[in-house]
Order: C-alpha cells, then structure tokens, then sequence
C-alpha cells in the first residue's frame, strides 16, 4: 500500500497546476490589454494636443493677417471693398491651402453685457433690453442679443424684433413702434436706408421730436461690428476642410482716430465653426 501512495501525488500535481496556469494567462493578457489601452488613450491625448497646437497657431495667423487688412480701410468702406456675398480677400496658407475671407455687419443685435455703459447708454441699453425679453421668449432673447460690441443698433441689419423693442422703449406707443419697424424692414430690402429715412417714418407715425432724437443716438448706420468668416479650401478644390469665424471691431469715421470699444482689427471672439459632412 505505501507504493500507491507516490503515483497517486504525482497524478494530482498536474490537475492542480492547469488552473494555475490559465489563471496566471489571464493575468497576464488582461495586464497587457490594460497597457495597450493606457497606450492607445496617451496616443489620443498626445493627437489632440497636437491638433489643438496646431489649430490654435493657425488661427493666431489667420487673425493677425486679416487684422493687417482691417487696418487699411474703414468701417464705411466695407460694402466697397467685398463682393456681394461678402467676400474681401484670400489667404494662401502653408501647405497650399486657400483661406477664403468673409465680412457680415453683425451690430443688428442688441448688447446684453452693460457692465462697461452709462448714463444715457445704460439706460437705453436696459430699457430696451427690458421691452425685447418682455416681447420674446428666453431663447429668443439669447439668439438676438451679444456681450460684446458697440451698444448702438443697427436698422440695416436688425431683426424686426429688436427694432420694434428699441422704439417701444423709447416712444412707449406699440402702434408707432410696430409700424415703422415693420416699415424699416421692408424698405431695407430695396434700398439702403440711412437716419433720414427712418427719422421721416417716426414723424409721419406720429413719434416726438425729442423721442427722435433720443433714437438717432442709438441706431446707428455706420455699424462697426463685423463678422468674419473664413472658409478654408485645398487649393483647386471646392471642399472645405475648415471653417472658422469670429467679431472684430472696425471703426468708422473719426472713430478711427480714437479708442472705443476696442482696437481695430483685433478679435473680440473667435471659434471653430467646423465643417458639415
């Protein structure tokens, strides 16, 4: 019987020690998968850091040659210096690319940030805000309105809305501002109204004298707040790989020779736009 005993021990160890081997394997493949994929998430954040570089570079480019160009013209000259559909220049990029720049009058909101305003400005400014959020809902509200920018309006490019909101604030009469913010836009779309225009609609609507002149001082027809919109192209292409934009400040007129809201040419916001598939 003691010669039974040894047979029985070396056939034991084997079924024993195959547990232990599949355990130690799935050890080990599940230490190596956990490494891949520390790996492969790095490599990601490595990519996307790269990409941001790189995005962030380009942009700081694009804006430094398109504020070079801002600075030769004036506010008032735009409509001159673009075609119709708002292009004024291309930018050849390294790497053979073509940025294709955009100009759009974007004072047609109303300022919601009264942070830097005052007197006769902040009054205006919230009265006028306060009318155009009683009038709209709050979505609404936050697709016409902006935090950056001049304070003053303009009729050429604002939405019935704020128009209607602006002149309510000031003649406190829903019949005269409902009539000539519904006037101002249709005449816009055949002609370019200027103050004279407008002035003669609230007269024959009935608006004050005084209520007119309160108005000039906050529609404005020589806007400087602009969009730019820059579509960049492979050259000899028509898909676009990338689209960008952002507000800048253009000063107009004497304003030029001065400090406002901001320098000329410079950036107030700037954002991927991104390209639809």
């Amino acid at each position: 019987m003691s010669g039974r005993r040894p047979i029985a021990m070396i056939q034991a160890r084997p079924a024993f020690a195959m547990p232990m081997v599949i355990l130690l394997a799935l050890v080990i493949g599940l230490g190596v998968g956990i490494a891949v994929s520390r790996q492969m998430v790095q490599s990601r954040t490595v990519a996307r850091q790269i990409r941001a570089y790189q995005e962030h570079h380009a942009a700081q480019g694009l804006q430094e040659a398109i504020g070079a160009f801002i600075q030769r013209i004036d506010a008032r000259e735009i409509d001159d210096a673009t075609a119709d559909d708002g292009h004024a220049l291309d930018l050849e990029l390294q790497g053979g690319d073509v940025a294709k720049v955009y100009f759009t009058e974007a004072q047609g909101t109303m300022l919601s940030a009264l942070g830097g305003l005052s007197g006769e400005s902040l009054e205006s400014n919230a009265l006028a805000l306060e009318r155009l959020l009683r009038a709209t809902s709050t979505e609404r509200y936050r697709e016409v309105t902006r935090r950056v920018g001049p304070w003053q309006v303009s009729p050429r490019s604002a939405p019935l809305d704020v128009i209607r909101a602006i002149i309510d604030s000031v003649v406190d009469d829903s019949g005269i501002s409902e009539s000539v913010a519904s006037q101002i836009v249709s005449e816009r779309q055949n002609e370019h109204i200027g103050w004279s225009d407008v002035s003669y609609m609230l007269e024959q609507a009935g608006a004050e004298e005084a209520d007119r002149r309160r108005l000039q001082r906050i529609f404005t027809f020589d806007p400087e707040l602009w969009m730019v919109r820059v579509d960049v192209k492979p050259r000899g292409t028509r898909r676009l790989s990338a689209r960008y934009g952002g507000l800048t400040y253009i000063a107009a007129g004497s304003r030029r020779n001065r400090t406002s809201t901001g320098a000329t040419g410079v950036f107030l916001t700037w954002k991927n736009l991104g390209v639809e598939p």
